[in-house]
């Protein structure tokens, strides 16, 4: 069954995620407040892919494992066809790649920084099982805790701006499975979710419109720091994925193009790093492009890029691109 609220969340927060990837490394210390502030209206792309990922993998009844495998070859074969070209990329420009060795960076979804995902997203495939398997409280139960241990992690944090300790410290998967299982609690409750956004949508779409304009005045005039700022980025994350979930109303249609986008998500995922890093590595130095234009074009190159060649495979390789490229 096709969700359209769904379509919504997945091409918002692929927009999200190309966006976030095509700005400067968050620990640069010139990196400007514009930039941060960007960066921090972003992050919900990847916990809303995950919490779609929840949604969509749940099950009421115990699944098989032969399904744990289906799933897992479609997230998995493309991603060892990209890895293997994201590994040729960095012998022309190896400052991209994050880790060196072949079977880290395959293991681990390590080759390009983005692809921590796959590695997370393989994680609560195997979860999915066991998910499954438990009495409908107590997954609501186990959602509450994950989503408390997000926010509790992030506000803990001693720095917001830090690099990653380790390669670990990223995929952890205790720090995003709140967002997984918030997904999988909603498929769980699902009629009384749409029962309630449909209802109630103009107050949702009023009370996560207005928490967003006030984040962005309150960080951007620099009043929050340090804790309350970093609980109110995930707060900001919940506050986006509901919004965008109740955005629709359920009877009208969405824009082909957006069922399309939803789509071709995972390939887009796959795909715009190579796109983005050619354009920051070869493109803007040659050109002398400002940080501004640098970014908005990256991103532009690093979406229409991997859209172009989406629509390319799918063309030549029809259903088989699904196993290349992923869509």
């Amino acid at each position: 069954m096709r969700y359209p609220e769904l379509d919504v969340i997945k091409a918002a927060a692929i927009v999200a995620v190309v966006t976030i990837h095509s700005i400067r490394p968050f620990w640069l210390p010139d990196i400007s407040e514009w930039e941060k502030l960007v960066l921090l209206a972003t992050r919900f792309g990847v916990p809303a892919f995950l919490a779609v990922s929840g949604f969509l993998y749940f099950n009421p009844t115990p699944i098989s494992f032969s399904t744990i495998l289906r799933r897992l070859r479609r997230v998995l074969l493309p991603y060892f066809f990209v890895s293997i070209a994201a590994a040729a990329y960095g012998h022309v420009y190896p400052g991209r790649l994050t880790v060196r060795s072949l079977w880290k960076g395959v293991l681990l979804g390590a080759f390009f920084g983005p692809y921590y995902y796959v590695f997370l997203l393989v994680t609560f495939i195997f979860a999915s099982w066991v998910l499954c398997r438990l009495p409908r409280r107590s997954v609501t139960l186990l959602a509450a805790a994950a989503l408390a241990t997000v926010f509790v992690s992030e506000s803990w944090k001693p720095e917001m701006w830090k690099p990653f300790k380790s390669i670990w410290e990223v995929r952890n998967p205790l720090l995003w499975g709140g967002w997984f299982m918030l997904g999988w609690a909603a498929a769980a409750h699902r009629d009384r979710v749409f029962s309630f956004t449909s209802r109630h949508r103009t107050a949702i779409l009023r009370l996560c419109g207005t928490y967003c304009i006030a984040w962005a005045i309150v960080m951007g005039t620099g009043v929050l720091t340090g804790r309350p700022a970093r609980t109110g980025v995930v707060t900001l994350i919940l506050t986006s994925i509901v919004g965008l979930f109740a955005l629709r109303p359920r009877e009208q249609q969405i824009p082909h193009f957006v069922e399309q986008i939803s789509d071709w998500t995972y390939s887009l995922y796959l795909l715009h790093p190579f796109f983005i890093y050619f354009f920051q590595d070869a493109v803007a130095p040659a050109l002398g492009l400002t940080v501004v234009a640098t970014t908005a074009l990256s991103a532009l190159a690093g979406l229409l890029g991997a859209l172009a060649v989406t629509i390319l495979g799918r063309f030549f390789l029809g259903e088989r691109s699904r196993h290349v490229i992923g869509s």
